[in-house]
């Protein structure tokens, strides 16, 4: 909208400046302040008409890449099974009670979405990466559109929708499993809506505003950054008489899903658990990694728009400082502030030059600009990389897409494996081959096979799994699997892969056969240690040998052991589908299916040991067991901190750690307030270990705790 009062033609030489590129900015953009809402649903099915296309070619990488995952991508696809259970499990109570066994540090939106699609519409993972990331993809093509259109018409919104998704990081990251997507979804969602927002007109924009704002809270934990230059719209948009109804309807509810995460996060950050900041390294180092990702026209172009824009004489935009601002505060908080080293952290911010692109394109150009800039987006999805000083002109890479021959590597794993239960071990120097991507992969053909990487007992694997580096180097997890005295009799190599980096997938099958059936008895075993965990004067008793594919059933009988040097007495784990192999003519332990712990008592001190270990951050701890309470004590930071807690197993198998009083800093939380206090309770699936391994109540008395 042009100034109401035009700069003085009369006066020094600057003034004369000023008045003649006043009139040719008002002869650029004059045109865009009239008759904007000619043929609007032109630019609306354009739009719509640029996702589906986004849509065909997401389809048509997805089904070239083959199944498996990089270790990346298959943390997400962890977190989303996770989720999954925790759902079943729990009920909607899964939706706001943090839970950091399946997504760290992250709220769960974008993995919640793959819940429903995962469950009822399908299995395939690349499908359900199609189906939850084009829904982020519609956000980005849209939003743009509406942003634009009622101040710049239909050409400036189709304009705006065609430059968004020209964005390489875009089509990059829509191609993964990742939270990426998502957050720069919401971020260009909740700008658009806010520039399609009128503060004292009631409409339709306040509602979405508010829901963009809440939804990328739900999304991410460092979505509130994007948000900083807009607080004081919010303020506004909540406190007015107009539109403060339609905000609180959305952000009340989403305050009551995301104060959990957000308190968790703030105890997290106190307790030192999460860094407040990273090492500062520079104010361009963040930008200098992210700028690549925006493609070089984008950027050239772009960044001129969004400098112009916001020095514009005529100002044909109202809200361009706040489009300067999405862009320089988020930079300056993510490099300044939180010092954060990882560039696709940015990418949200640099939506604003692709928009400031379609602000600032004179009307007489729209058309020519609209057109290169859909050339871009085909170019960008079809070509790879070229690239022009150092920067892409056009085309995108291979980034979430691994080297390895997928189909050789799954049929040569698939001719190896038996039918039914058995565990597999994956070994990696990358994490490239990891265990996820093949119990993806093999969910639906046979679902018992268990795939673990680095497992902690490598001998009971039926089949091992050895991505070799280009160097000919190993993991140090296999080498030392391979030193053992028993790995050329217990495994034999059946088949190497080779992949186009230089690297190998070697895969190794159990050669071995039983030695024979033993008689019931007891056995003495000696010692054994796994991790921190050492198991001194061994017992195995044998009762029944039943066929042999299911094994024998028995018991391990443990007089003392000891976890991170604190002692467990007692111990009794009875054991079911032991499998025994020839070992140069001695029998070895090779599987066992399930484990319940069905006798073990725990001191005071063992739990010391366990907690000073895992949270050395806590000095001083103390730790007191009685009447099923325990109570952990410690100096945090100079504070002293004091925890009651519940220890109660709902089901086999799983443990839930219950916080009943809470003391710290001034603040308590007595047990009249555990339903709060029930949000931040720790759930501990024993089942979802891979040696079957579950437990059936825990009681405490005495100093003592005794599971059973």
């Amino acid at each position: 909208m042009a100034e109401d009062i035009e700069p003085g033609k009369s006066g020094g030489f600057w003034d004369r400046i000023k008045a003649n590129r006043y009139a040719f900015e008002s002869v650029l953009f004059e045109h865009k302040a009239v008759n904007v809402k000619d043929r609007t649903w032109i630019g609306f099915w354009g739009a719509v008409l640029i996702w589906l296309v986004s849509v065909i070619f997401l389809y048509e990488w997805l089904q070239g890449r083959g199944p498996l995952l990089t270790a990346e991508e298959a943390d997400t696809f962890s977190g989303i099974i996770h989720y999954i259970s925790a759902l079943e499990d729990q009920g909607l109570w899964a939706l706001v009670k943090p839970d950091f066994n399946s997504v760290p540090y992250s709220p769960p939106f974008y993995y919640l979405l793959y819940v429903p699609v995962m469950k009822f519409i399908t299995q395939d993972l690349n499908m359900a990466i199609l189906i939850v990331n084009s829904l982020f993809l519609l956000v980005l093509s849209i939003m743009p559109f509406f942003a634009l259109s009622a101040t710049h018409g239909w050409l400036g919104g189709l304009l705006a929708s065609a430059a968004v998704m020209s964005c390489p990081f875009i089509t990059e990251a829509a191609r993964m499993p990742s939270v990426s997507i998502a957050v720069i979804a919401m971020v260009t969602g909740f700008y658009c809506a806010f520039m399609a927002y009128t503060e004292m007109v009631d409409n339709k924009w306040s509602f979405a505003f508010a829901l963009f704002f809440a939804l990328g809270m739900y999304t991410s934990g460092t979505f509130w950054i994007y948000t900083i230059p807009l607080w004081q719209a919010m303020l506004t948009g909540t406190t007015n008489n107009v539109n403060g109804s339609r905000f609180f309807k959305v952000l009340l509810p989403g305050f009551l899903v995301n104060a959990s995460w957000y308190l968790c996060f703030a105890i997290l950050l106190l307790a030192g658990m999460l860094p407040l900041r990273g090492q500062y390294e520079g104010v361009f180092t963040l930008l200098k990694g992210a700028v690549p990702g925006l493609g070089l026209p984008l950027l050239v172009i772009g960044g001129i728009s969004l400098v112009w824009m916001y020095f514009n004489s005529y100002k044909p935009y109202e809200k361009r400082k706040d489009l300067m601002r999405m862009f320089w505060v988020p930079w300056a908080a993510l490099a300044f502030g939180l010092c954060v080293h990882d560039p696709r952290t940015l990418y949200p911010a640099l939506i604003a030059l692709p928009l400031s692109l379609a602000v600032m394109t004179p009307y007489r150009i729209e058309k020519f600009m609209l057109s290169a800039f859909f050339v871009l987006f085909l170019a960008n999805n079809l070509a790879a990389p070229v690239n022009v000083a150092g920067l892409t002109l056009f085309g995108t890479s291979r980034k979430g897409m691994t080297d390895m021959p997928h189909e050789l590597i799954m049929k040569a794993v698939s001719e190896n494996l038996p039918r039914g239960r058995a565990k597999v071990g994956v070994y990696s120097t990358d994490g490239s081959l990891n265990a996820e991507s093949f119990s993806f992969a093999f969910r639906k053909s046979n679902p018992e096979l268990m795939f673990i990487n680095n497992p902690a007992l490598p001998d009971f694997s039926y089949l091992v799994l050895n991505k070799v580096s280009k160097e000919g180097t190993n993991s140090a997890e296999f080498d030392k699997l391979r030193a053992e005295e028993g790995f050329p009799y217990l495994f034999q190599k059946k088949d190497e892969i080779r992949c186009q980096d230089g690297s190998k997938v070697e895969v190794y099958a159990k050669q071995t056969k039983s030695p024979g059936v033993f008689q019931n008895g007891k056995y003495p075993i000696g010692n054994l240690t796994v991790g921190n965990f050492v198991a001194r004067k061994v017992t195995l008793g044998i009762e029944q040998y039943k066929d042999e594919n299911t094994g024998y059933t028995g018991y391990f009988h443990v007089p003392s052991a000891s976890l991170y040097g604190g002692d467990i007495y007692g111990l009794r784990l009875d054991v079911s589908g032991l499998k025994f192999a020839d070992v140069n003519g001695a029998p070895s332990l090779s599987d066992i299916d399930k484990m319940r712990i069905s006798a073990a008592r725990l001191t005071a001190y063992t739990v010391e040991s366990v907690l000073r270990e895992k949270f050395p951050f806590l000095d001083e701890i103390g730790v007191e067991m009685d009447n099923n309470r325990l109570t952990v004590s410690g100096d945090l930071k100079g504070h002293r901190l004091v925890i009651n807690f519940g220890i109660v197993m709902p089901k086999d198998g799983i443990i839930e750690i219950r916080p009943l009083a809470f003391s710290f800093m001034g603040v308590n939380f007595p047990e009249g307030m555990e339903f709060l206090l029930r949000i931040f309770a720790y759930r501990i699936n024993l089942s979802e270990n891979p040696y079957g391994l579950t437990a059936g109540e825990i009681s405490m008395s005495s100093g003592i705790m005794v599971i059973r």
